[in-house]
């Protein structure tokens, strides 16, 4: 009969070794109510005060799936696998953070007026800085490339990524035969001059 006496909170209060946030809620209420203004009060303001801003700025690339091949027959290049697909991706994320590519986008910044290279820092330390400090992945499920850049400053940062951006694009047309409209032209040119 002792049994039918057992108090609801007697079983709450046995060491189970389990977490029960509620019930240390419950049993400590005032003490919860005293620490959530403390820290609402003081952690807030101190979260302000010692927090600092950062920015972002992301810029998409698409990444054509199929390659059109004008100098032959009437087809495309198409890749066959996801897999071929991916490995394309990744040589051209490679692409985008060569070094070539930043020393180019760092002369192009400078002529902008945008200060990226440090006083007193070398080309190549503020190119391979630039380098580690693109964020460039694939975006999952489409043909998108995002090339992201966080910083503390705001001033310029959309520049600095779409410089690097028109930089990659450029530098593809210029390495690519689809695109080398100029060589091709010059090549007809020749063989219409023989």
């Amino acid at each position: 009969m002792s049994g039918l006496n057992i108090s609801p909170l007697a079983d709450e209060s046995v060491a189970t070794g389990a977490l029960m946030p509620l019930v240390s809620l419950r049993k400590h209420f005032k003490l919860s109510i005293c620490l959530f203004i403390v820290f609402s009060f003081l952690g807030v303001p101190l979260a302000f005060l010692k927090g600092k801003y950062t920015y972002s700025t992301t810029a998409t690339i698409y990444i054509a799936p199929h390659v059109p091949n004008i100098l032959q027959m009437n087809f495309e290049r198409d890749f066959t696998s996801s897999a071929q697909y991916g490995e394309f991706v990744s040589q051209q994320i490679a692409t985008i953070n060569r070094y070539d590519i930043m020393l180019i986008a760092l002369k192009k910044l400078r002529e902008k007026k945008i200060a990226w290279q440090l006083p007193n820092e070398s080309e190549r330390h503020a190119a391979e800085r630039l380098q580690g400090s693109l964020v460039i992945k694939r975006v999952l499920d489409i043909y998108l490339v995002s090339v992201s850049l966080e910083s503390d400053v705001a001033e310029g940062l959309e520049t600095i990524v779409n410089t690097v951006v028109e930089c990659y694009i450029e530098s593809v047309r210029d390495d690519s035969a689809i695109y080398a409209s100029k060589d091709r032209a010059n090549l007809l040119y020749q063989q219409k001059d023989t």
